[in-house]
């Protein structure tokens, strides 16, 4: 059995340590096992250096990122450029000879869809779809709850959002969602959430006949589990304060940085609030009682602040299944979150989008315990249940 998977990224983000947990998976279990990525950051941002895994094949244009990066924005056609990267990934896909294709996020300025379905279309081979967000099925945005928007239900017709993800000047968002209505309809495709928010949501969608199943987001426990440091509010000068933890890999007003401000007002002296993902600017702008630390890949460092916080608060406005929140508890950190997307399936105690004075009551009057959140389900195996399964 040969597995592939696509993405947009490796061991970056949620979605490349995904990847990169099911492929060492595969390799462990004597599974033949590829990758294909195709950046190594957030566009914009720091990237890491890349180290060559084994199986694993970074097919990157930088001069077709651009282009794709400034014609999306101008005539919102993300996902239809990248044709010279797109016909290298399919190269590869050949000389790789899969059984079976593992999509996951195929968004991100690097694959032309359009061109890249063709191609599934007449190489007939099963195909997994992790879908990770929304773009799959709208004809513009990867999320929607923050703007309160339903108009995917009927085809995305006079949208008049442009400044989310992926970013646009002219709307083409009633073309796109026909074309990905049309293109994306394969018949040998199994559709993954990790969520059973989003598998409901699935259902509404044009994605409705397709067969859908939920596999949960995990987290290596391993890395994730608590390093109680006693000293550690000492080192971080917050001696007799309790810790209200947020992480992010960025801090977009989608993710709640606003709320965070707006809680800081009213919560009790005694509470400091922690934000880690932050950029520069944002954190010059933090009122004093929000400590913020830049975006850190020091996974230690991180599995500290969980470890030795006392609560965690996700206050996402848009969301499909936060792997944060998974860490945390795994690190014993109790979760507080907004009733939002998959984030209160995977939440301690879960309160009403906006209702900041429910928060702060529940972080002010509740003892929380120190408790270890195992998923009922390994994230791994049950992918390579699956594979098994499909190649039969």
């Amino acid at each position: 059995m040969r597995i592939l998977q696509l993405n947009s990224v490796y061991e970056y983000g949620s979605t490349g340590r995904i990847v990169s947990n099911i492929h060492n998976s595969c390799l462990k279990n004597e599974i033949e096992s590829y990758v294909i990525f195709s950046r190594d950051g957030a566009i914009g941002k720091e990237k890491k250096e890349f180290s060559n895994f084994k199986n694993v094949f970074k097919i990157y244009n930088k001069f077709e990122e651009k282009e794709h990066i400034i014609k999306g924005l101008i005539f919102d056609k993300h996902g239809l450029y990248s044709n010279k990267n797109t016909e290298e990934i399919i190269k590869k896909i050949k000389e790789i000879n899969p059984n079976i294709i593992h999509l996951h996020n195929i968004h991100g300025f690097y694959l032309n869809y359009h061109t890249f379905f063709d191609f599934l279309k007449k190489y007939n081979r099963k195909v997994i779809w992790t879908m990770h967000d929304c773009w799959a099925f709208t004809g513009f945005c990867s999320h929607f709850e923050y703007n309160n928007c339903d108009k995917w239900k009927k085809g995305c017709i006079n949208c008049e959002f442009r400044n989310v993800y992926p970013y646009r000047v002219f709307s083409n968002s009633k073309n796109n969602f026909y074309l990905k209505k049309s293109v994306f309809d394969l018949d040998k495709l199994t559709i993954i959430t990790p969520s059973i928010w989003l598998k409901e949501t699935l259902k509404e969608s044009f994605f409705k006949e397709k067969e859908i199943k939920v596999i949960n987001n995990s987290i290596d426990t391993n890395i994730f589990k608590p390093i109680i440091d006693k000293d550690f509010k000492i080192k971080n000068n917050l001696i007799n304060k309790k810790i209200i933890l947020g992480v992010s890999s960025l801090f977009t007003k989608q993710k709640g940085l606003k709320e965070y401000i707006k809680l800081s007002k009213i919560i009790d002296d005694k509470f400091v609030i922690v934000l880690i993902g932050l950029d520069k600017s944002q954190i010059s702008k933090l009122p004093k009682n929000i400590m913020g630390i830049e975006r850190t890949n020091c996974v230690d460092d991180l599995v500290k602040w969980y470890s030795n916080s006392d609560v965690f608060l996700n206050l996402t406005l848009e969301d499909t299944y936060p792997t944060v929140n998974l860490e945390a508890r795994a690190c014993g950190l109790p979760v507080v979150t907004y009733k939002t997307g998959g984030s209160s399936e995977t939440s301690n105690y879960v309160v009403e989008k906006f209702d900041l004075e429910k928060v702060k009551t529940v972080i002010e009057n509740t003892e929380f315990e120190k408790e270890i959140f195992v998923s009922d389900k390994d994230m791994c195996e049950e992918y390579l249940k699956l594979y098994g399964e499909i190649y039969e």
